[in-house]
């Protein structure tokens, strides 16, 4: 993961970009036109190799092992993985988990949903959607971005400041390359009326992928907005499985000062067979803020690859998911996300399940066949707490010593019995 410290070949040459703006509410609201490049990267085909990696080495990958471990492991002679921590199974693609306060680490009377810290100085800074007094479905109308403090990256987080208001939701807090905080998220400026009974906001009004700016580091800003990252993006690369749907994105920043951004389109249903759903694709861009354009022509998983089922029988599907997060390390590109399918057949167990894929380039990725996390976390105190959803999987880096390697995990969730309450909770990694 990109950390703090200034890239000199970032500077605001590089950066420029044609905005608009308007005050909301007294908020400084940006909308991008149009970036100057930063570096002009060619239009990725897939399996290219070495696009979003340029002057790199291309890592290992391993022919005899499984799924070359991930590229999250080392290669025994033997053919088996010994897996980094806190990565396990046959091909380094679970996470090995620690006992969970059941509390949470964000559990206040509104419903929140995902998020996860960034850290300065000795103060975690958690950046997460809370969702409104209404439930989680009803996102769309309350939704906004609050940044909450503690201590420890476990919390307890105790609410700050607003980052963005309604309606923005999905944060996806990292650093810039110059040292900003910057805070992907979806949501068009909204104000809901009439409370939890009101009139439902337009369709669209998450439509667009956005991304927060506080260009001083400063964890309570000043914020700019630029929006609609992705506009006509998969229009321009004639791509129907994402040209009416754009959401949910993760963003890993690289080196040269490009964006490698994970995100999901919408295929429609297939009578016959019922595949179709959220498919996951990758947009690059020039800097973190755009122009972006596709890099695959088609949803990256979409030929059908080998899982196991939670049930111990093998097959062979298409992945389909939400909820990203993306980062780079010495071996490659990661993905972790929120699977609908193939692991789960039930409307209740698509709720429930994690998965992980990698990549050499950050165009061409492999699924893992194994799930990365399900629905039965294990709670500390012995807590009996049953979840009936988690969601929106997002890993926290807090290793001085091993800057590449996770220590917590974040997820949305909510409880069985419950209804619509929704809260973020942190699951310490082995």
């Amino acid at each position: 993961l990109w950390r703090h410290g200034k890239d000199p070949a970032m500077d605001e040459h590089h950066l420029a970009a044609k905005i608009t703006t308007m005050q909301i509410s007294g908020i400084l609201v940006t909308t991008l036109a149009a970036a100057t490049p930063h570096a002009s990267l060619p239009l990725p085909s897939r399996g290219s190799v070495d696009l979003a990696r340029p002057h790199q080495p291309t890592p290992f990958k391993s022919t005899t092992c499984p799924n070359s471990c991930s590229l999250l492991g080392e290669c025994t002679p033997s053919g088996g993985c010994v897996c980094d921590p806190p990565w396990s199974g046959p091909d380094c693609s679970t996470l090995a988990t620690r006992a969970a306060p059941a509390t949470g680490a964000y559990h206040i009377a509104n419903s929140t949903w995902g998020g996860r810290p960034l850290k300065i100085g000795s103060t975690y800074h958690l950046f997460v959607s809370d969702v409104g007094p209404c439930g989680l479905h009803q996102f769309k109308s309350f939704s906004r971005i609050v940044h909450a403090v503690a201590e420890l990256p476990e919390g307890p987080y105790r609410f700050v400041d607003v980052a963005v208001p309604s309606t923005a939701h999905n944060a996806y807090p990292l650093f810039g390359p110059s040292g900003e905080i910057l805070i992907y998220y979806i949501g068009s400026p909204y104000q809901a009326s009439g409370g939890c009974d009101g009139p439902p906001p337009p369709d669209d009004v998450v439509a667009p992928i956005n991304v927060a700016v506080s260009a001083s580091g400063n964890p309570s800003g000043p914020w700019e907005y630029h929006r609609d990252l992705l506009a006509g993006v998969c229009q321009a690369a004639n791509a129907d499985w994402c040209a009416t749907v754009c959401s949910n994105p993760a963003v890993t920043l690289l080196k040269n000062g490009s964006a490698l951004m994970a995100f999901h389109g919408t295929e429609a249903k297939n009578k016959v067979t019922g595949d179709g759903g959220e498919a996951p694709g990758i947009a690059i861009g020039d800097s973190y803020r755009g122009p972006f354009r596709l890099a695959n022509p088609r949803p990256i998983f979409e030929s059908p690859h080998p899982y196991l089922s939670p049930t111990g029988v093998w097959g062979n599907a298409t992945f389909r998911g939400e909820d990203f997060f993306l980062w780079e390390d010495a071996r490659g590109f990661h993905l972790i996300w929120h699977v609908k399918q193939p692991f789960a057949n039930t409307s209740a167990g698509w709720k429930m399940s994690g998965a992980m894929g990698w990549s050499i380039d950050g165009v061409s990725w492999t699924p893992s066949p194994y799930e990365l996390y399900n629905g039965t976390p294990q709670w500390e105190g012995g807590s009996d707490l049953v979840l009936c959803s988690r969601q929106r999987p997002l890993l926290f880096f807090g290793d001085p010593n091993a800057t590449s390697r996770p220590t917590h995990l974040f997820n949305g969730v909510q409880a069985c019995g419950a209804d619509d309450f929704s809260w973020t909770a942190v699951i310490p990694l082995a």
